[in-house]
């Protein structure tokens, strides 16, 4: 016992750290702690998947404080550090943790830096696996071209010797290309035709996620027809032979898992930005240093979130319909429609831009696969939006045709990027119906009687999640989820 309450005396910086409720319970050996996860989900697998890398470094590093006479560290800041290296480690760094220490010791220190007092901006290519000799035909095919320096360096005494670099290497048209030993090689440029390096960096990054949905898609199409097997049998059109077919169809065959590890990303890609050091290890899987904290902000889990407590819980969706191909086009198209939303809430938090989104549940019986609603489909949430909604209604006028399709309502996914982010910004609240279909957005959300005292968007967030799913960006960049007057996940 003595040893799970060591590990308990953690478990605040730990929840601040990965942003979800935990447990440290004793396992079935009665000596070793383990993790027990209060997000909820169908899918523990899916869960597990995500939750590794930082369970098992946080894991390992608890371990080695209490093995070293139970010492206690000095500050929690300690800790997290400690934690963010094993995890950078165990996602690809093959030099010592002493060399990690070093260049994320340098990382801060660089953030704190100005030029002609402005911040520094610094972008950073690093290659964990990579020896300089195969560098330049990496940055080819990321369409980047390769300036190799002379000497490799590390990269405290490089910034120290040029000032500039503090100006110009901002991650735009230059960037820093660091090798195995997280030693400074070389630069990387930007083509004349083609987009900015972050960019080009992050739409690779989008080859590795979209890998990364089509398994997610199969895990949850095979995990509901396992559970909804029995009940299959009753439709008269469902024969044992079907069944078989969608078994071999939806199976993850292992080419496909090895496909998946293949396409992982070979290289991190650092930015400091606003004092910031964003450690990004794909577009949505990141560790941040800002303020002296480290945060770990995991959207692929949000992703994940939002699925499965607006759908997946209420399994009888998938009883509906004897039509078993129309559950997997629901959930590939139900996938795609949450990761753009995902990617919204991520753009809006990288440039703290304060926001509160409200996705209306719906009720299963009223549950159907379909992508458009006209606008008669409102009058099924009328009650709901008197309840909601101070004006105890919708209260765009002029601005309303700005996100109509005539008369339907207009998907998330065929919006401009730039008019979502810019309606999100504006007081209030944007509200999307079940299908990320655009209902309304600056809509005051009724707060009384929500738990504790809160600030206004807080409170509103509250009072929005007694009607679905509520998210809070803050301009800290914060991203806080509730469910049923609940805190889930803050990001």
């Amino acid at each position: 016992m003595e040893k799970l309450e060591f590990f308990n005396s953690y478990k605040r910086e730990m929840v601040d750290f990965f942003g979800y409720d935990i447990e440290f319970i004793i396992g079935d050996s009665s000596k070793e702690v383990e993790f027990y996860c209060e997000v909820p989900s169908i899918i523990l697998s899916t869960f597990s998947d995500v939750l590794k890398p930082q369970v098992l470094s946080a894991h390992r590093v608890l371990e080695n404080y209490y093995e070293e006479n139970k010492v206690h560290p000095r500050y929690s800041s300690t800790l997290l550090e400690e934690i963010s290296i094993d995890i950078i480690r165990y996602l690809g760094a093959q030099t010592s943790i002493e060399n990690i220490y070093k260049f994320v010791q340098s990382l801060k220190e660089i953030s704190l830096k100005t030029y002609e007092n402005e911040s520094v901006s610094l972008g950073i290519i690093y290659f964990p696996q990579r020896t300089r000799a195969k560098t330049e035909n990496r940055l080819n095919k990321m369409k980047l071209d390769y300036i190799p320096f002379d000497d490799v360096t590390d990269l405290k005494t490089l910034i120290d010797s040029d000032k500039l670099i503090r100006k110009i290497i901002d991650g735009k048209s230059l960037a820093l290309v660091v090798n195995d030993e997280l030693k400074v090689t070389g630069l990387a440029k930007k083509r004349k035709e083609g987009k900015s390096i972050k960019q080009e960096i992050f739409s690779k990054f989008d080859v590795f996620e979209a890998t990364r949905h089509e398994l997610l898609i199969k895990s949850y199409v095979k995990a509901i027809f396992e559970d909804s097997k029995q009940k299959l049998t009753d439709f008269p059109d469902v024969n044992e032979a079907i069944i078989r077919t969608f078994e071999e169809s939806y199976d993850i065959p292992q080419e496909a898992i090895e496909r998946f590890k293949k396409s992982q990303c070979d290289y991190h890609y650092i930015d400091i930005e606003n004092r910031n050091v964003n450690w990004n290890f794909s577009n949505n899987y990141m560790l941040t240093h800002s303020e002296g904290g480290w945060k770990l902000r995991d959207y692929n889990l949000l992703l994940i979130l939002i699925v499965e407590l607006l759908y997946l819980v209420q399994k009888k969706l998938f009883y509906l319909s004897s039509s078993l191909m129309g559950d997997f086009d629901f959930i590939k198209d139900l996938v795609a429609k949450v990761s753009h939303f995902v990617n919204t809430i991520k753009g809006n938090a990288s440039e703290n831009i304060g926001s509160l989104f409200i996705i209306l549940k719906e009720e299963v019986k009223d549950m159907l696969y379909r992508t458009r609603r006209d606008q008669k489909s409102l009058e099924i949430y009328n009650k709901k939006f008197k309840e909601l909604l101070r004006n105890e209604g919708i209260s765009l006028k002029f601005y309303e045709k700005t996100i109509r399709d005539g008369e339907y309502l207009i998907n998330i996914n065929d919006m401009d990027n730039y008019y979502l982010q810019l309606i999100s910004s504006v007081d209030g609240a944007v509200i999307l119906d079940p299908y990320f279909n655009l209902i309304s957005y600056g809509e005051m959300i009724k707060s009384e009687g929500v738990k504790g005292i809160r600030g206004a968007r807080s409170s509103a967030a509250l009072g929005g999640s007694k009607f679905g799913l509520a998210i809070k960006v803050s301009e800290d960049s914060d991203v806080t989820v509730y469910w049923g007057e609940d805190e889930m996940m803050r990001i």
